[in-house]
């Protein structure tokens, strides 16, 4: 009888069953990365944008004088900046910027010949002008009474050479104001007449005009100024800032009555003439904006006497603000921005070197 292996049998089971419980090893575990936190951005401070008024009536300068322009002028003159006209005469901060700033409209068509009547006027000026600004019965009256206007209208003409028309009226609340001159543009006879018609239709336009809504108030921040000139610049250091040996008195100008005056008046803006004591002679004139750093915005870019205006470094002024100078026929001008508003300084004698002394004698007082 033969025998039987039986070791060996067990050991081909055993690997037999080690072959077929081969186990699996597990998969890899793939990690989430942690969320990544963008940084918080820094606040970018929010600064108003400087923006120019809107009239209170929905007027334009067309829609106010209609076909009148065409009535007046064989031809050569178009519509321009009133302030262009004024400013490249040599006049800083034209009145009529203080017209827009009330909620008023100034409107011109010319020959773009520079023209000022605080400057004189050029003879070869053509063109007619029309504003039209809030006004209050005290102040019609004040011009009113001073000229002996009846029934709140004045028209007139002369032609002695040229012609020259002007016109006053106060209506509802508003003044209307105008000018226009030429030379043997329409016949003497049908001047007046004409005129007139334009007149007419510039106060039917403007009393049946909507109101707009309008509503522009000075910039955040702007800083308050004094209504005294010697609050803004006194007359000693006027006189010191000039380097002038002679004494200097603060004063402004004197008679008449005008749509200037009152919108000055209006803003609380006085034109502050710095005299020689005891003499006519000026040493400095000083006018200023409340918020009107719009309007310095524009007229910097017009073709102003002296050329572009350069910035100069004055102590005390801070970020936005700035100080500019030009210098032309032995005077110098300097245009200050401070705290929005517009500040301008005449300099009739002492030279660049006594007009940045000045700014800096003016930023010191508005800001102590």
């Amino acid at each position: 009888m033969r025998a039987t292996n039986r070791s060996g049998i067990l050991i081909v089971l055993l690997g037999v069953s080690l072959t077929g419980c081969t186990t699996t090893p597990p998969a890899p575990v793939e990690s989430t990365p942690p969320p990544v936190t963008a940084p918080t951005p820094t606040p970018t401070p929010t600064v108003d944008p400087i923006t120019a008024p809107e009239p209170l009536l929905d007027l334009t300068c067309d829609s106010l004088v209609g076909d009148g322009v065409g009535q007046l002028f064989t031809g050569g003159v178009s519509e321009v900046d009133p302030e262009r006209t004024i400013a490249e005469a040599g006049t800083s901060i034209a009145y009529k910027y203080a017209v827009e700033q009330l909620g008023g409209l100034a409107c011109e068509w010319s020959n773009g010949v520079p023209q000022s009547d605080k400057m004189g006027s050029d003879p070869g000026y053509i063109g007619l002008a029309v504003t039209v600004a809030p006004a209050t019965e005290a102040q019609w009256a004040t011009f009113r009474d001073y000229y002996s206007v009846k029934k709140d209208r004045q028209v007139y003409c002369f032609t002695d050479t040229g012609f020259f028309c002007g016109a006053d009226v106060f209506v509802n609340g508003w003044w209307i104001e105008s000018q226009a001159t030429g030379i043997d543009t329409v016949k003497p006879k049908a001047l007046l007449p004409t005129y007139r018609a334009v007149i007419d239709k510039v106060i039917a336009n403007a009393t049946t005009a909507n109101a707009t809504g309008a509503s522009w108030a000075e910039p955040k921040g702007t800083l308050p100024l004094s209504a005294e000139c010697a609050d803004v610049l006194t007359a000693g250091d006027a006189k010191s800032a000039s380097g002038s040996a002679q004494n200097v008195e603060l004063g402004g100008p004197s008679g008449g009555a005008s749509l200037d005056s009152v919108v000055r008046d209006s803003l609380a803006t006085p034109w502050c003439l710095y005299y020689y004591a005891g003499e006519e002679d000026l040493l400095g004139a000083l006018r200023w904006l409340p918020g009107g750093e719009w309007a310095w915005l524009e007229q910097s870019t017009f073709d102003l006497p002296g050329g572009a205006p350069q910035e100069i470094t004055v102590a005390g002024l801070a970020e936005g603000e700035s100080a500019w100078v030009r210098c032309y026929s032995k005077r110098c001008e300097l245009d200050l921005i401070v705290g929005h508003n517009w500040i301008n300084y005449t300099l009739y004698d002492g030279g660049e070197s006594g007009i940045e002394k000045t700014a800096a004698a003016i930023v010191a007082t508005v800001k102590a």
